[in-house]
């Protein structure tokens, strides 16, 4: 499993970056597959902030290899939910992408 190795500050990363909803901060090494990230498939979804704002906001595949240097949003499912706005989606990636440029993370790095 996991094991947390290091915390640290920054804008820039080159790891693979999931910002969870409640502003939790997990880098992991590449490669990843989605399925390797989300404990949870069927409560939790990953995507990035672009696939968010966009009008048919699809989640990863499970199959996805995430890429080194960009943001992931793991989010419930309940977030794609038709009572949900645009205006919120939007409001939730500035504040999501914001924790990610300034947070502190923790680096998870799996043990084979």
């Amino acid at each position: 499993m996991g094991g947390c190795i290091s915390s640290r500050s920054s804008s820039t990363f080159n790891n693979i970056r999931v910002v969870h909803l409640n502003g939790y901060v997990e880098d992991f090494d590449y490669p990843f597959s989605v399925s390797q990230v989300t404990c949870n498939p069927n409560k939790y979804f990953l995507c990035t902030p672009a696939q968010l704002l966009s009008t048919c906001s699809m989640p990863l595949r499970a199959d996805t290899q995430l890429q080194p240097g960009q943001v992931y949003f793991m989010l419930p499912y309940s977030t794609l939910q038709a009572d949900v706005s645009q205006l919120d989606l939007v409001a939730l990636a500035r504040k999501l992408t914001a924790i990610a440029k300034t947070s502190r993370c923790k680096a998870n790095f799996w043990l084979h």
